[in-house]
């Protein structure tokens, strides 16, 4: 039992069902791989991450976003990486993120830590968010549900994870391509499928 502690912050009622599966086929051993929007641009290949002691951002992410990697708070700590290897960070920044749609979903502040290369993903979001958010994480429906800024419950599938080759770091590219002209479906290599 802890004494000292707070005021106790109730945890919301959260639902899931069968209703939640969405389009997930079984078995499967996928991870938890989301979109969020990170300094107002949607973001993909966020990693869902328990077994992660703090929220992680790439430097190549942070500058697609815009930022100086010279306005990063320096740091004097050392992080374990996958496989055991010592990863020397940039610093850390903290940047608004908005978790969920429009309709349900909650808007914070995270404190990142930035280091150079993070294999495939753009983001790691770790315990500290997580915990923030309340998140239930339902590997096998690749489901997170969370506490919304209202308090009601909101939620984020997973988007299957692209090859590394392929990896777009942030929707509004689309954007981008429709201007130059680009019609249509197009695969990771950007090639319409019936070509």
């Amino acid at each position: 039992m802890l004494t000292n502690q707070a005021e106790s912050d109730l945890f919301p009622k959260v639902i899931v069902s069968e209703l939640d599966r969405e389009k997930i086929r079984t078995p499967h051993d996928d991870p938890l791989v989301v979109e969020m929007k990170i300094a107002n641009l949607r973001v993909r290949q966020i990693l869902i991450d328990t077994g992660s002691s703090t929220d992680i951002i790439s430097a190549d992410c942070l500058s697609r976003l815009k930022f100086d990697e010279n306005d990063l708070v320096p740091v004097n700590h050392l992080i374990m990486g996958f496989g055991g290897g010592i990863i020397h960070p940039m610093g850390t920044v903290t940047l608004p993120v908005r978790v969920g749609d429009k309709e349900a979903s909650r808007t914070l502040f995270v404190k990142f830590l930035v280091v150079r290369d993070l294999t495939a993903y753009n983001v790691i979001l770790g315990r500290p968010t997580l915990n923030h958010i309340k998140a239930v994480i339902v590997t096998h429906l690749m489901l997170m549900k969370f506490e919304c800024d209202g308090g009601k419950i909101g939620s984020a599938d997973s988007k299957r994870m692209l090859p590394y080759h392929s990896k777009t770091f942030i929707l509004e590219r689309r954007k981008t391509r429709a201007a130059k002209g680009h019609r249509g479906r197009t695969n990771p290599e950007g090639r319409r499928p019936d070509k």
